[in-house]
């Protein structure tokens, strides 16, 4: 069932979802953020590199390492990031279903962010079994509250 938004003329958007369960985060899995406060602050977006937002002082120089996600290196640590954005686009969303329907992209929704987290967590753990390692060990998702500062 496609969400609409307040008013009677808004369009109905789409969630994504995998056609599986939902993984729930279990008991003890909200403790204190492995990352660097540099990665929690402020949304984190990738923008071209020509523009006035890449010339922010809260600039964190990274690379695409695919369409929704970058790597930035902080603290002598490359990290991952997911959902930070459609290649240099933003959030653009898209007609996708019969019926007008808007599917969002370059972000992560929180059902999807859970079973991709857990899901490279169990292929981590089969490939350290092996004795081989996994270029990506996830360490968690963080939301960002809402400011009155930020655009809406």
């Amino acid at each position: 069932q496609p969400l609409r938004g307040p008013d009677k003329d808004s369009v109905p958007v789409v969630l994504p979802n995998f056609p599986s369960l939902d993984w729930e985060r279990g008991e003890g899995e909200n403790a204190e953020a492995p990352w660097p406060p540099e990665l929690s602050c402020l949304p984190l977006l990738k923008v071209p590199p020509a523009s006035s937002a890449a010339r922010a002082p809260s600039t964190l120089r990274g690379v695409a390492s695919g369409v929704r996600s970058a790597l930035i290196k902080v603290r002598g640590s490359w990290w991952r990031l997911k959902g930070c954005g459609c290649r240099d686009e933003g959030f653009p969303s898209d007609a996708r279903g019969n019926n007008g329907e808007l599917s969002l992209r370059g972000s992560c929704f929180e059902n999807t962010c859970e079973t991709e987290l857990r899901m490279s967590q169990l292929v981590t753990k089969v490939l350290e079994e092996q004795g081989l390692d996994s270029a990506n060990r996830p360490v968690g998702s963080y939301r960002y509250a809402p400011q009155q500062s930020w655009p809406s």
